[in-house]
């Protein structure tokens, strides 16, 4: 027991030493992961934004509760469009959408821009690579979670499981732990959504 006690406690410091460490060579997604392992999400933030990361900064700052931050990063990546870069157009538009509600201001904004980020989702090109459609569609499950809309929550990740596929088996098994997570009183989905991870994993890579 002492000895696992001593792990829980040295390992965050491990990360944090590593993560100064990146900081100082300037190497910020490496510092980023690290801090993440640490534990502390607000310094990873810190750190993508200094790696002009700023659509993985805002979505760890929503994470950390620091709903204006978020918000001015999403929106720094709003306008101009990125060039053919639909997962971005996307991410800034449900994030935007997402803060101000969390926010409570700014509701037609917020609507424009939901409906937006749908309109993209169904125009998907159907020749795109699926793993990069899937994580479009992650992004709507990220919004139903983080508005607290369990509908567009299970649509999100259900297209993106679907996306995915057996082809892509590594990622299904990482969206359906993510869509677990996110799920909280629903029983029967949670059940469901048990059996197809066990399966999943049996199948490994």
């Amino acid at each position: 027991m002492g000895r696992m006690t001593l792990s829980a406690v040295a390992a965050p410091l491990l990360w944090q030493r590593a993560a100064a460490l990146f900081e100082r060579q300037e190497e910020w997604s490496a510092a980023a992961s690290c801090w993440l392992k640490a534990g502390s999400g607000e310094r990873a933030a810190a750190s993508c934004r200094q790696g002009g990361r700023l659509l993985a900064a805002a979505f760890l700052l929503v994470d950390a509760g620091r709903i204006s931050e978020a918000l001015r990063c999403f929106e720094s990546v709003l306008e101009p469009p990125e060039r053919d870069d639909p997962e971005s157009r996307i991410a800034s538009r449900l994030g935007t959408a997402a803060c101000l509600i969390l926010q409570e201001t700014a509701a037609k904004r917020c609507r424009l821009l939901y409906r937006e980020a749908r309109a993209m989702l169904a125009e998907l090109d159907p020749q795109w690579p699926p793993l990069k459609t899937g994580r479009c569609w992650e992004l709507l499950g990220w919004f139903g979670k983080t508005v607290n809309r369990y509908d567009l929550l299970q649509v999100g990740y259900e297209q993106a499981l679907a996306c995915y596929g057996a082809r892509l088996n590594s990622e299904r098994r990482r969206a359906v732990r993510d869509y677990l997570a996110a799920v909280r009183d629903n029983q029967q989905l949670i059940a469901a959504l048990e059996i197809r991870s066990a399966e999943w994993e049996l199948l490994g890579e």
